[in-house]
């Protein structure tokens, strides 16, 4: 389904519940929502007043600094929206995000244990260009 894959894209493993069932699903049912209302609540129009935005209140967004809480809703409502006009969830740009991250507080240390694993990797799953690398001098 269309928002576990967001969350999947966005490195959050806890969508689903032990039984597959995923939040929005759950919540859904707990709140007593109808289906019919669904295109309704979906509404650009609608998005301020938008029920469905609280299913989960550590929605996962792109990390973009200073965002206002009516910023991250808007954000919200157009994931979930764009979710549920085209059932997978959209693209996200990361470009202007990369630009914002200071590299002094990212630790880029590799160790030789995963570097080693990393190789074997490439090695197994792109023998053609692991042997051009190899070739050429560049590992």
């Amino acid at each position: 389904d269309g928002l576990g894959s967001y969350y999947l894209m966005m490195r959050r493993n806890d969508y689903y519940s032990a039984n597959g069932e995923g939040k929005f699903t759950q919540w859904f049912i707990e709140q007593e929502f109808d289906i019919e209302d669904m295109n309704d609540e979906m509404e650009p129009e609608g998005m301020h007043d938008c029920a469905y935005l609280d299913f989960d209140e550590n929605f996962p967004l792109p990390l973009i600094p200073t965002r206002t809480e009516s910023e991250q809703r808007a954000k919200q409502f157009e994931i979930m929206e764009y979710i549920w006009q085209k059932g997978k969830p959209p693209i996200m740009e990361t470009t202007h995000i990369l630009s914002t991250l200071d590299p002094a507080l990212i630790n880029f240390e590799v160790k030789e244990d995963e570097l080693n694993r990393a190789k074997q990797l490439y090695k197994r799953q792109c023998p053609r260009v692991w042997d051009k690398v190899r070739e050429e001098g560049l590992m």
